[in-house]
């Protein structure tokens, strides 16, 4: 019983943590805008071949998961790496679920990235 109490504490520390977190996030917050601004302070803005965002609601609670995909084309790893980490250290719980890189033609330095960002919403 005392190793389940544990448990439950630790379970219950954790869902308040993180309850603490989204209600911290500024209110107004999209994931689309967030992304875009991220690649605008980054430089690569002028990279974007698009953005496609979805949502879809929880039917459990007044949680909502935003996700948006995003292509950059011909940029560098360097710049890749840059960007994700903007994104993952913020604090306003942004993930990468998926993530495709491919060479972009001929040029071997150069690499265009498919990418699914996510984030949770009240």
């Amino acid at each position: 019983m005392q190793l389940l109490k544990a448990e439950f504490d630790s379970i219950e520390k954790n869902a308040r943590s993180l309850r603490g977190r989204l209600a911290a996030k500024k209110k107004g917050f999209t994931l689309f805008s967030f992304l875009d601004d991220n690649a605008g302070k980054t430089g690569l803005k002028d990279r974007i071949a698009y953005m496609k965002p979805s949502s879809s609601s929880s039917r459990e609670g007044p949680y909502r998961l935003s996700t948006v995909e995003m292509k950059l084309q011909q940029i560098s790893m360097e710049q890749l790496v840059t960007y994700l980490h903007a994104v993952e250290t913020s604090p306003n719980m942004v993930s990468v679920r998926r993530l495709s890189i491919t060479r972009a033609g001929k040029d071997k330095s150069l690499i265009d990235a498919v990418m699914e960002f996510e984030t949770v919403d009240i």
